[in-house]
């Protein structure tokens, strides 16, 4: 059967934090439904609307259109406890949610306390050469579901779990009991799980048939991205990258889709690089005074962890090449007005080896690559004025319009998008 051509999506394009949220947010109000396809409570999307900040970590960014069925996706991992406590949160603030708006789906495997443990052990374990993990239990509850065990949420709502539950905690038990004095307490649990289970039943749906016809009926479907595609477990820079598949290859197995099915594919990226954890990050800053005051401006702390962000210049090699990959359509550029202030800014518009002297393309798969790699850098003259809130085009200043133009011109790709502050409506349609 031929599918509609009615999809869009929204990519991150780097590793994460690049404003998906917002973009999301801004353009869910022309969807019927907003469907986020990978992650877990690691992802953060922050959203403010009028004075409130809010600060999304399962829920889909269309939570905030009141016309849109949101939907948690199959290949989501997702926190049993702390799903809940977010939709209550929200609840609480006055946000309308509901299982008539949010759907998770049935076969989305669960995130439980023994997956956080385990998360910290192995990080723990591996000192040194540990990874950089958040901390929640992503890596391990993604690894029970390539082993084909662990714990659905069909399970939970069927009432079919503690069988597996019991198998699960007494494997972890014997993995804590060798490496740590903590063990989970499988009656503690349970009962846990059980004060919870008539909450979020009625959200545990079987999503997809509904959204299979409405689709076939001409609705509109927007595909929402966590994470960033540099760290996709395939395509990003191993071992420093989330556990599932951030580029659009994530939704396309999702749903049985190909490249073809989408109408619009928008990759999101800020005017310059952050990066979480550990990782090369070849246009990192080296001058702290300039970090602090990106970190500053721009609020580089995570969503989820608080963590600071490391920042560096934007780089095109990462940039072609992921755009490539995700088969990207057009670019959503965020945080410019974060550069204000800035007399010079810099782009990488290369990667020189270090061992050959010679340009050489960013190529997918492997964090060590770019440990090997100096940046060549392009420079222009910053605007210094304020681009806050800045809605029209024309109002753009010349030496921005001039770096977009370049961006859009190293990438192949064009700018649609330039966000010039947090809330929902400060962006720039640039066509």
């Amino acid at each position: 059967m031929e599918h509609p051509k009615n999809i869009s999506a929204v990519l991150g394009l780097s590793w994460g934090d690049e404003g998906k949220g917002k973009i999301v947010d801004a353009l869910a109000s022309q969807f019927d439904f907003v469907m986020r396809f990978n992650g877990g409570g690691n992802a953060g999307h922050t959203i403010v609307l009028g004075e409130k900040t809010f600060k999304l970590h399962h829920i889909p960014a269309g939570i905030f259109s009141p016309d849109v069925t949101n939907i948690i996706g199959r290949k989501c991992v997702v926190d049993f406890f702390d799903v809940a406590e977010e939709i209550q949160q929200l609840q609480q603030t006055g946000v309308e949610i509901s299982p008539k708006n949010l759907s998770i789906a049935f076969d989305a495997q669960v995130v439980l306390p023994f997956h956080k443990r385990m998360d910290i052990l192995r990080e723990k374990i591996r000192g040194a050469g540990k990874v950089g993990t958040t901390g929640r239990g992503i890596g391990p509850a993604y690894a029970d579901l390539i082993s084909r065990v662990g714990i659905t949420l069909g399970d939970i709502v069927k009432n079919s779990f503690q069988e597996k539950l019991q198998t699960e905690v007494r494997m972890h038990n014997a993995i804590a009991r060798e490496f740590s004095n903590e063990e989970i307490l499988l009656n503690e649990l349970e009962e846990k799980i059980f004060s919870l289970q008539n909450f979020l039943t009625p959200f545990v749906q079987d999503a997809y048939s509904l959204l299979w016809k409405r689709l076939h009926e001409g609705k509109k479907l927007l595909m929402e991205g966590a994470q960033g595609a540099l760290l996709d477990a395939y395509f990003g820079t191993r071992p420093f990258v989330s556990s599932s598949l951030a580029c659009l290859h994530g939704a396309l197995l999702d749903l049985g889709l190909s490249f073809s099915d989408f109408e619009e594919i928008i990759g999101v990226t800020k005017l310059y690089n952050t990066r979480v954890g550990s990782g090369a990050f070849p246009t990192e800053f080296s001058d702290e005074h300039l970090r602090d005051v990106i970190q500053k401006r721009g609020k580089e702390f995570g969503a989820t962890t608080g963590r600071a962000r490391r920042c560096g210049w934007l780089d095109i090699p990462t940039l072609k090449l992921v755009s490539n990959v995700n088969k990207v359509s057009s670019l959503a550029i965020t945080k410019v007005d974060v550069l204000d202030t800035l007399d010079e800014i810099k782009i990488c518009d290369a990667f020189i080896s270090e061992k050959t002297n010679t340009e050489i393309p960013f190529l997918p798969g492997s964090d060590e690559y770019l440990r090997g790699v100096t940046p060549h850098y392009k420079s222009f003259v910053g605007w210094k004025r304020s681009t806050a809130g800045i809605i029209a085009r024309e109002f753009l200043p010349q030496n921005l319009q001039t770096m977009l133009r370049c961006i859009s011109e190293e990438t192949g790709v064009p700018i649609q998008f330039v966000s010039t502050g947090a809330k929902r409506e400060e962006f720039v349609k640039m066509y």
